[in-house]
This record gives structure tokens, sequence and C-alpha cells, in this order.
């Protein structure tokens, strides 16, 4: 039978009250990608803003900013 190193992870949302925390098992043998998007879902983020630009400009004295999301 094959064994797995399993790290548990004790992660909280900074600057929230009243806390938000969760503990994640996650397998030693996943990528830190698989784990950074184990942690968005745990907390139900999108993380959207990961495949997104912003452009800024300034035209005639008017600041103009788009953002642009990738589907």
């Amino acid at each position: 039978m094959a064994t797995h190193t399993i790290y548990q992870i004790e992660a909280k949302l900074d600057d929230f009250q009243p806390v938000i925390g969760r503990t994640i098992l996650i397998n030693a043998e996943r990528s830190l990608a698989y784990f950074g998007y184990t942690l968005i879902s745990a907390f139900g983020l999108e993380g959207s803003h990961l495949f997104g630009f912003q452009k800024s400009f300034e035209l005639f004295n008017h600041h103009q900013s788009y953002y642009y999301l990738l589907p």
C-alpha cells in the first residue's frame, strides 16, 4: 500500500473580523500551483484578477483606466 505525506495548513485572511480561517489538508506531492488554487477555492474566491491586466493613461487632463479580463 502506498503512503503519502500530507501537510495540514492553517490559513487565515488578514484584516477580517471575525477571523476567517480554514484548515487545509494537501498531498505533499502536489505542486505549488495546485496549492495556490486550493487556497483560492477554500475561501470561495475566484482569483479572476490573476488573468487580467489594467491599462491606465491620461488624456486631456482626464485619467482613464481600463481593466481587461481574459476569458
